[in-house]
């Protein structure tokens, strides 16, 4: 597997042509709170010809236990965690790292609850500056997830004070249906604007659960 930056510039560089339809690094499975097992989100995946893909399980990789996930064409192994970050509630996806790495354990669900129950996912402890620094070493990357849906008052400071605390990406390219439909605080072209300003990463993701 290609390295995720690698993966991500080279989609920077051709002006995010065909960005939504080659990547979904956003899939949740049963081990969080999504419908489909590990073995069926990769088939999802395969189903609709994404070139890359990820796993991204609310604060757990217990999905990487069921699937041969070394082996198999175009998975980048991921996580999301629920944090809070001056103030701000936030969905930050992590990708590329050993979803085994023994420093990853510290930021992992302690109950089931964790994984599933967005009341008490409100509720996360996580440090962002530290899971950001401790994904750099493992070699990943971390990346902010629909940030429309981020409620702070100027998405601009905010991306600035992420690029500060060393966050690498934004999910630019992101659906927002469900309850992400209503609660939205941000225009998605500012979104863009504002990543390219950054001059952060851009991925795509469904959400799918």
């Amino acid at each position: 597997m290609e390295n995720i930056k690698e993966i991500l510039y080279k989609f920077k560089e051709n002006n995010c042509e065909d960005i939504e339809k080659k990547l979904n690094l956003h899939i949740h499975t049963t081990c969080s709170d999504g419908s489909l097992s590990p073995v069926e989100a990769v088939n999802f995946a395969k189903e609709n010809g994404y070139a890359y893909f990820s796993i991204t399980d609310h604060n757990n990789f217990e999905a990487y236990k069921e699937i041969d996930y070394k082996n198999i064409d175009g998975l980048i192994t991921g996580i999301e965690f629920d944090c809070w970050y001056k103030g701000v509630f936030i969905h930050l996806l992590c990708y590329g790292i050993n979803p085994f790495a023994p420093e990853m354990q510290q930021f992992l669900a302690k109950s089931k609850a964790e994984t599933k129950t967005d009341i008490v996912r409100i509720f996360a402890k996580r440090d962002v500056e530290k899971i950001i620094n401790t994904v750099h070493s493992l070699g990943g990357i971390a990346v902010l997830a629909h940030p429309c849906c981020c409620f702070c008052l100027s998405l601009n400071h905010f991306f600035k004070i992420m690029k500060e605390a060393k966050l690498d990406g934004i999910e630019v390219f992101y659906p927002y249906k469900r309850h992400r439909a209503i609660f939205r605080f941000h225009l998605s072209e500012n979104v863009f604007k504002y990543a390219q300003k950054y001059d952060f990463l851009l991925t795509a993701g469904t959400d799918k659960h």
